[in-house]
């Protein structure tokens, strides 16, 4: 869109793409959306494309699912894109949950929980100094009502900081509360 050079040569496009994804997510949604779904369908979406095709006639299929496989006669076929390579795409998504298992461990030691999670992020529970927070069916008792321990803002920071190293300087986790300009 003419706001950044990339050269292709020297630069890495993925990284621009996800630096300018985090410099544009408050001030302009739409653009860090746009940019966020370019660079997952750029470094993984690529090796999982597989486009459908309808013929206009029925031709012999094979499929398997699970433990059922044969043929079956269908108008439509699907055809692998140009750089589907399943293996590498699995690689990314294992890549993914085992940081979201490293992440919830680091809560759970700290005698925290989470909220939810999705499948680049984690809710932690979280309160200024920490303590317990009501809810049905939580694992504590306080004040003689069920409760979730919620952990210290500063705990949570620690956590982040810790998952910091794992990332390139251009991809900080940030804690949403710990945010420098305090933005959430």
């Amino acid at each position: 869109m003419g706001m950044v050079e990339v050269r292709p040569a020297t630069d890495d496009f993925y990284r621009e793409v996800i630096k300018q994804r985090i410099s544009h997510k408050s001030k302009n949604k739409g653009l860090a959306h746009f940019l966020k779904v370019l660079a997952n369908s750029g470094s993984y979406g690529l090796f999982v494309e597989v486009n459908t095709e309808t013929g206009s006639k029925k031709t012999k299929v094979s499929y398997f699912s699970g433990d059922k496989k044969g043929k079956l006669e269908s108008a439509y076929t699907e055809r692998p894109g140009a750089w589907y390579f399943p293996p590498l795409a699995s690689l990314i998504t294992a890549g993914g949950r085992l940081l979201l298992a490293m992440l919830e461990k680091s809560v759970a030691d700290r005698g925290g929980t989470y909220l939810f999670c999705d499948t680049d992020s984690l809710c932690i529970v979280g309160l200024q100094d920490g303590g317990f927070v009501p809810c049905a069916g939580g694992q504590y008792l306080h004040k003689g009502k069920p409760a979730i321990r919620a952990l210290s803002l500063d705990d949570v920071k620690s956590i982040a900081d810790e998952f910091n190293q794992l990332n390139p300087p251009w991809n900080e986790v940030r804690c949403a509360r710990c945010r420098p300009n305090g933005s959430t």
